[in-house]
């Protein structure tokens, strides 16, 4: 039998291990958040992933390609997306296709303008753009992209530092704050619609009226009744270099390990909510898609597990949802 003082050392060694891995791999970090139809489309340093919501209330996600650096979904529905290792793909009809192009070498950015489509290409530190006509990439030399929104961007509600953020949404302006709140502009005024966790300095997209969503360094969540809700979608990118540490430290952390349960959801509606306290009716912290792997354990003489996901979203979770990798 252990001692009390051997579990507290193992407690200890737990929680340093669990916190150096958390680092120990880098996470993806969410540059932009987009809705269409049923799709919500996140973008990453780590690439383009694909969330799908069904009216069963399901939910369904893939990665849908690597390295994306910037994307766009046109006013006809379709997606153009800027995969810095290979070029510029469009998806449309639920199909990629990767445009070849000799004319331009490098994309930097594409977006929307007058119903045309355009890409910015900067080499040797000149600006050059281009617009999509008849299938074919044009030189537009007297081509300015729009400053939409200027005024009102400059002038934050009660002289708030400066807008970290800011995006439109069916003619409505919303920003987000150094302060870390989120206005809308409407009838000449600012107002309040949420405030993000503290630390916070990602993005932030609209669904709809009532659903804001924001990303930022691993971490995707949704405002519900004041509350943040975590996303868990994203995973640790493996690190590929020598992790340079003593075989004995190696040994220790994989002792650590050995005392853990590693984790998936096993629910056919492809996602499982994981709750404040070990009840039914408990408040949502975080929903944990199919895949995303977490640690957890059981809770002595109840039908709950406590689960930390590698993001650092803990909660409780019905162990019937639980399947052990």
């Amino acid at each position: 039998m252990k001692t009390d003082m051997q579990k507290l050392l193992l407690l200890i060694s737990f929680t340093f291990y669990f916190t150096n891995n958390l680092f120990a791999d880098s996470f993806p970090i969410v540059s932009q958040i987009e809705f269409h139809d049923s799709i919500m489309w996140v973008g990453t340093n780590d690439g383009l992933y694909k969330v799908i919501f069904s009216k069963d209330k399901r939910i369904q996600w893939s990665k849908e390609l690597e390295k994306t650096t910037q994307f766009i979904i046109d006013s006809k529905g379709t997606l153009w997306a800027i995969c810095s290792s290979e070029g510029l793909y469009t998806y449309d009809n639920e199909e990629w296709k990767l445009m070849k192009n000799d004319t331009v070498k490098q994309i930097d950015n594409v977006y929307e303008y007058d119903s045309h489509i355009y890409i910015l290409s900067i080499m040797n530190n000149s600006p050059t753009y281009y617009k999509r006509e008849k299938n074919k990439w044009v030189l537009e030399t007297n081509f300015n992209p729009p400053n939409l929104h200027k005024e009102e961007r400059s002038v934050p509600p009660n002289k708030e530092v400066e807008v970290q953020h800011y995006i439109t949404k069916n003619g409505v302006i919303w920003i987000l704050t150094q302060l870390g709140n989120i206005y809308k502009y409407e009838n000449s005024n600012w107002v309040k619609s949420g405030k993000v966790r503290n630390g916070f300095g990602g993005i932030f997209s609209i669904k709809n009226e009532t659903e804001i969503w924001i990303g930022d360094w691993s971490y995707i969540a949704y405002l519900e009744k004041d509350r943040w809700v975590e996303f868990c979608l994203l995973t640790p990118i493996p690190d590929t270099e020598e992790s340079g540490e003593s075989e004995e430290e190696l040994q220790r952390q994989k002792d650590i390990e050995a005392t853990t349960t590693i984790g998936v959801i096993s629910d056919p509606d492809g996602y499982t909510n994981l709750r404040e306290m070990p009840d039914p009716n408990s408040d949502i912290v975080a929903i944990i898609l199919t895949n995303v792997k977490f640690k957890y354990r059981e809770v002595y003489k109840m039908d709950w597990c406590y689960v930390e996901t590698t993001t650092g979203a803990k909660g409780y979770m019905h162990k019937s949802r639980i399947k052990k990798l």
